[in-house]
């Protein structure tokens, strides 16, 4: 049997044991969580080592992708700014094309205009110096032609009152000519028919003798008509007091 001394004495070694074991225990467990604080921070130095490389990679590859975006949009500027000057220089050349043929079309129409209007003056100087012409050649002919174009009332100006009746029997067949007026043509035709002549002057006197005896008739005729007009006249101027008026209206 334990006394109890011993058995104080094993419970203190027991303890001690068991402290020694827990010491031990948590020395291990201390060494092993100091080991995996190092690994940790090794593991973080590690790991911030490997983002800055990632940083400076990522930047590296930023900046050449910067650079490479940056070279293609000046590459891309210059294009554009090349495609916009391309197309502006068509478009002048196409607006400088079209004013050319715009003004030409123009310049062609002003000058078809000024041959048209030209052509138009000279054709009008033409029918102008035409109608002159005309004018004076018509001038010149009724100038060479009053000599054989002599009207009736003329030729009767021209001839002697004898051979007027003459004249009126045959004014329809004397024509003149480019020689001779009619008043020639008659005369010659009065030299050459000098019966006709003397028939003539007889026939006329011969009408005279009628128109003097027939006025003769009418002559008493024509007295006895004025003297049956102007007596009812007569008769009214009498029954008239001048003084005092119509007195025939007055009903006393």
């Amino acid at each position: 049997m334990i006394s109890p001394r011993q058995a104080t004495r094993d419970r203190a070694a027991l303890l001690k044991a068991l402290h020694r074991d827990q010491r031990r225990a948590f020395l291990a467990r201390l060494k092993k969580l100091r080991e995996e604080e190092a690994a940790a921070k090794r593991e973080r130095r590690e790991a911030l080592a490997r983002a800055r490389a990632r940083c400076v990679t990522l930047a590296e590859e930023a900046n050449a992708n910067a650079k490479e975006a940056y070279r293609r949009a000046v590459e891309l500027a210059k294009e554009a700014k090349l495609a916009t000057r391309n197309v502006a220089r068509d478009q002048c050349a196409i607006g400088k094309q079209h004013a050319r043929d715009e003004g030409a079309h123009r310049i062609a129409a002003a000058k078809r205009e000024r041959d048209e209007e030209r052509r138009f003056a000279a054709e009008l100087v033409r029918l102008e110096r035409g109608a002159k012409e005309s004018e004076k050649e018509r001038r010149k002919s009724a100038r060479r032609g009053e000599r054989r174009a002599e009207s009736d009332d003329e030729v009767r100006s021209n001839l002697e009152p004898e051979l007027v009746a003459l004249f009126e029997r045959v004014k329809k067949t004397i024509r003149g000519t480019d020689r001779r007026t009619r008043t020639e043509a008659f005369r010659q035709y009065a030299e050459e028919n000098p019966g006709e002549v003397y028939a003539a002057q007889e026939a006329e006197a011969e009408k005279a003798l009628r128109r003097d005896v027939r006025k003769a008739r009418r002559a008493p005729r024509r007295l006895e008509l004025e003297r049956e007009l102007v007596a009812p006249r007569a008769r009214a101027a009498r029954g008239r007091d001048p003084r005092r008026g119509d007195l025939t209206a007055i009903p006393f």
